[in-house]
């Protein structure tokens, strides 16, 4: 492949909440193994996709090569222990704060990146005084799957991390990978009606560089804890709490080279909060479109629908 400033991401579809997380990781990734590199993310097209631009010129291979250094060197920050499962108490998240703190600041820095999307110290279960509500990304920890163990695998890196991430965000995603899955693809979400075998004993494939990089991507998406209806819930950027509903995530899409920070600027803006976002709006800072996914529950599984344009 010849150099170039400019990739199109033909691998990541702007409906689907997992190529989205992943476009974060990639930016993420670049950044802490080529931050000279500039990179800064737009979206064009039909099919829409994003296309990534950088202030050098490299081939895929070599972009690729240099995201998956980036994922090896912040897979040291993800350390949860022998935990398994993401059920904090608030005793024991506040003992991790304070041993973080004291550390210093590049470790509290790591660790906050970390579990800022997953957990609040004042968000607590619904009649529970001590379990933290868990992330609303969390599809996991019923029956047999557990998120941070998943979580754990994700960030490992090995020697097919590169070229995992290559066919992830270059090409059409075939779901073909044996890998960690955190249920943030809608084609995850199979029901048992129609099928000759049952889901839980034909478990589906996957994009594993996509779901290395969303692991490290949703760091991204860090919560606060707020009030919602007389309690204190754990809100992530684009997420939203509604009566009736279990959890909304809501990213827009912008037709101007973004970098992470202007991302994040944008995940931020309240009008993506609201029911129908004013596009006149959104559209002063170049958002050409809004896409809306919802977590749903089959049984006691977890997933989350293709996203809707808003």
């Amino acid at each position: 492949m010849n150099a170039t400033t400019s990739h199109r991401l033909d691998g990541l579809e702007p409906d689907n909440l997992l190529s989205f997380l992943a476009l974060l990781g990639l930016l993420r990734t670049l950044e802490t193994a080529e931050p000279g590199w500039s990179p800064r993310i737009h979206w064009e097209g039909r099919p829409l996709r994003p296309v990534l631009s950088l202030s050098t010129a490299v081939p895929r291979t070599q972009l690729c090569t240099a995201t998956a250094a980036g994922c090896a060197r912040l897979s040291g920050s993800y350390e949860f222990g022998d935990r398994d499962m993401l059920n904090y108490r608030k005793d024991e998240l506040r003992k991790l704060e304070e041993e973080a703190w004291d550390a210093g600041s590049e470790v509290w820095r790591k660790w906050s990146a970390t579990m800022a999307p997953l957990a609040h110290e004042n968000a607590l279960k619904l009649n529970d005084n001590e379990l933290l509500e868990s992330s609303p990304f969390n599809c996991l920890d019923v029956a047999q799957t557990k998120f941070l163990k998943e979580f754990k695998k994700a960030v490992a890196t090995n020697t097919n991390t590169a070229n995992d991430i290559e066919n992830a965000i270059f090409e059409v995603w075939r779901r073909e990978d044996k890998f960690d899955r955190f249920r943030w693809d809608h084609a995850e979400d199979r029901r048992h009606a129609y099928r000759y075998r049952a889901p839980t004993a034909d478990p589906p494939r996957t994009v594993a560089g996509a779901n290395r990089l969303a692991a490290f991507g949703l760091a991204l998406m860090p919560g606060v804890a707020v009030e919602w209806r007389g309690r204190i819930r754990l809100a992530t950027l684009g997420s939203r709490h509604v009566p009736g509903v279990q959890i909304q995530i809501t990213w827009p899409v912008w037709s101007v080279p973004a970098s992470r920070s202007g991302i994040q600027a944008i995940l931020a803006h309240p009008q993506l909060a609201e029911h129908e976002p004013d596009m006149a709006v959104l559209g002063r800072l170049n958002v050409i479109g809004v896409y809306r996914t919802q977590k749903i529950s089959v049984g006691k599984y977890r997933s989350f629908t293709r996203a809707a344009a808003l």
